[in-house]
């Protein structure tokens, strides 16, 4: 079984994180790319490397159609299908999850 593979890449206009002016708050834009998928996930640190603590993080559907699910506890990425019943299912390991943008709110650094 192969290792988790992801990229994150920054929108250009949020190459650094942006303050939301005396709230104490950063909000940080871009796109994940997760090419090797694994169950045994690991931390997104060019995502939360950005903030004090973990952020939370909204992601929309990724270009190969599925769904990432962020926990805000370790900073992990899961990544969801839909099965032909309708539910929803954990990817299979190895697969291309594709890109999904994301958006990250949390304490700045």
């Amino acid at each position: 079984m192969a290792a988790f593979a992801s990229t994150t890449t920054l929108a250009p206009n949020f190459r650094m994180r942006r303050r939301i002016i005396g709230t104490g708050f950063s909000i940080l834009c871009g796109t994940l790319d997760i090419t090797n998928y694994n169950s045994t996930t690991v931390e997104i640190t060019d995502i939360t490397k950005h903030f004090r603590a973990k952020p939370t993080v909204i992601f929309d559907i990724s270009d190969n159609g599925y769904w990432f699910g962020w926990n805000a506890s370790t900073g992990h990425v899961k990544v969801w299908q839909n099965a032909s019943s309708g539910a929803c299912t954990e990817c299979d390991d190895e697969e291309d999850a594709g890109k999904a943008n994301f958006i990250a709110v949390g304490v700045e650094q």
